[in-house]
């Protein structure tokens, strides 16, 4: 089995950002696109961000789906469970975020993006050091939980940071 930092070249961008399992953990627990939409109320957040890209609204759907996925993979790998796990195309998932298109929805999907980031935390807190460092295959991709939590930092943060970049 090859070994975490191995991944594919797909998610390297999100783990470059953090490069030890507690840096990712910390910015986690800073639960920084909830801060960062309330430093940015001003936004149109139902406008893209760019011509075919997504608003902010589909943005913030995007990222907590994700890390729904990542923290049951985290899990189902942490578990020992030798099965390995489908995928998801993320273009499709996004598809079915059409009817995002009010300000007045922001309130439920912050709730939900709360409860995610609750639920992630509580659960990587459960792990022991030998869990995070299990190895399982999701995606036709090896992982470790590890892996799976510097994912989920580095993946919020680049949707930030593509954000402020547009948006400024």
């Amino acid at each position: 089995m090859p070994p975490p930092a191995e991944v594919s070249v797909f998610y390297k961008p999100y783990i470059e950002l953090f490069p030890t399992l507690n840096e990712a953990l910390a910015y986690l627990k800073k639960r920084n696109f909830d801060v960062w939409l309330q430093k940015n109320r001003h936004w149109d957040v139902t406008r893209p961000y760019a011509p075919g890209k997504w608003n902010v609204l589909q943005v913030l759907r995007h990222v907590t789906d994700a890390e729904r996925v990542y923290q049951f993979r985290a899990l189902w790998i942490a578990r020992n469970t030798p099965n390995p796990l489908p995928g998801y195309d993320q273009d499709q998932w996004a598809a079915s975020y059409g009817h995002l298109n009010q300000a007045q929805q922001m309130r439920g999907l912050m709730e939900d993006y709360q409860a995610v980031r609750s639920a992630t935390l509580t659960l990587f807190a459960s792990f022991s050091a030998e869990d995070f460092q299990r190895q399982g295959m999701a995606n036709n991709t090896w992982f470790s939980p590890e892996i799976l939590v510097r994912i989920t930092a580095g993946h919020e943060k680049l949707h930030i940071q593509t954000l402020e970049k547009h948006l400024s």
